[in-house]
């Protein structure tokens, strides 16, 4: 019997950048297999102006942002959670740091998952903890491979891309 693929429905209101969909529910399939879990994750992704308004509408915080997360249900249930992108600020975030704003966008979407699976980064040991994580899967690392050495940090402390 085949293994059926984890649900990764995704939303783009955005304009500014084209969504590679294939890559982006591959990298997220990546990290839900990688962390164990059993369920899909919806996306949405938009610019800053409409990140502000879910921002300020779910959290209270009248600023844009570059990822929100959304846990939404059980361990059992198809649909783990909801993430909304910035794809706005992965752009601009893309060329101030001289990477490629997919890879800055697969950042988010990665930070993201990893928030609806349960990770945080409130404190210094759980921040590392996920930066660690992030960077295993932005680099494409496999499961059961080390991690070491990891990406550099650029500013928030988010593991920064290569050229």
């Amino acid at each position: 019997m085949a293994e059926r693929l984890a649900p990764v429905p995704i939303s783009d209101r955005q304009e500014c950048l084209k969504l590679h969909r294939t890559r982006i529910r591959s990298t997220v399939r990546r990290v839900l297999a990688g962390e164990g879990a059993t369920g899909g994750i919806s996306l949405v992704f938009g610019d800053d102006s409409w990140i502000r308004a879910v921002n300020r509408t779910w959290l209270g915080h009248d600023r844009p942002t570059d990822v929100i997360a959304f846990p939404l249900a059980g361990p059992e249930d198809p649909i783990l959670g909801e993430v909304v992108v910035s794809a706005e600020t992965a752009v601009r975030e893309a060329r101030a740091r001289g990477i490629p704003a997919e890879r800055e966008l697969l950042l988010y979407v990665i930070h993201g998952v990893l928030h609806v699976l349960g990770y945080r980064d409130g404190d210094l040991r759980s921040r590392a903890r996920m930066r660690r994580r992030e960077a295993h899967y932005v680099e494409g690392r496999t499961r059961g491979e080390e991690a070491a050495g990891g990406a550099k940090a650029g500013p928030h402390g988010r593991p920064r891309g290569g050229r």
